[in-house]
């Protein structure tokens, strides 16, 4: 598979090695001519020079065959322009880097929808682990051709949990109101505002963000709590 990524930081370097290490093509865009240099001699991938937040840059840049744009620089508004501007060019995924959990609110209302926090899910990880846990979170069980997908429920959705309809295959598996935990049964009517979290099959994806994706200003995000 082939991917995309915007701007350096040491999480993009590892997340490339590794992808590198299992033979996927792998392409580095970064805005600083001195790095550009210097990781030419230490990666097997191609690199560019230019500013992925550049609308004309990404248009040349533009490859349907690129699986997934990174957006994971040490500067977090940087990679929300850069995603922002992946995601107008018709990259099939984008994935933000955040450092900032108030900016989850900003990500959502711009219609961003892949969010990773690597501190927040460093945290959980130790936490589990501090607790007597494997540390292994819910998107590393989901393999194959099952996915998450999430969505802000609205004015239109505010009806008894299981009358949703949903695709084959697709199922809510928990939903989130006012920072609590709610297990999904049939008393339980949507309310809105809630956060509701299925487990679908990755064909329905697309289906799914037409209905809830950035057309309605909604997201999907990584799991990371």
């Amino acid at each position: 598979m082939r991917y995309l990524f915007i701007g350096y930081s040491a999480l993009a370097l590892e997340t490339i090695k590794t992808l590198l290490r299992r033979n996927h093509d792998v392409i580095l865009l970064d805005k600083e001519q001195q790095r550009v240099e210097t990781l030419q001699g230490d990666l097997d991938c191609r690199l560019f020079l230019g500013d992925g937040s550049n609308t004309e840059v990404l248009e040349e840049l533009y490859d349907p065959q690129i699986e997934t744009v990174f957006c994971l620089s040490d500067e977090e508004a940087f990679n929300i322009l850069s995603s922002l501007n992946a995601q107008l060019q018709g990259f099939k995924h984008v994935i933000t880097g955040l450092q900032d959990e108030a900016s989850e609110s900003l990500c959502l209302e711009l219609g961003l929808h892949n969010l990773f926090l690597p501190l927040r899910t460093l945290g959980c990880h130790l936490a589990e682990f501090a607790e007597g846990g494997n540390s292994l979170d819910l998107q590393s069980l989901i393999k194959y051709d099952a996915r998450l997908f999430s969505f802000i429920a609205q004015a239109e959705d505010e009806k008894p949990v299981f009358d949703i309809s949903l695709p084959s295959k697709s199922r809510i598996i928990c939903v989130y109101r006012d920072s609590v935990y709610l297990w999904p049964d049939a008393s339980m009517a949507l309310q809105m505002g809630d956060e509701v979290v299925m487990i679908t099959h990755i064909r329905h994806l697309d289906t799914l963000r037409q209905r809830w994706g950035s057309n309605k200003r909604e997201h999907q995000k990584i799991p990371t709590s």
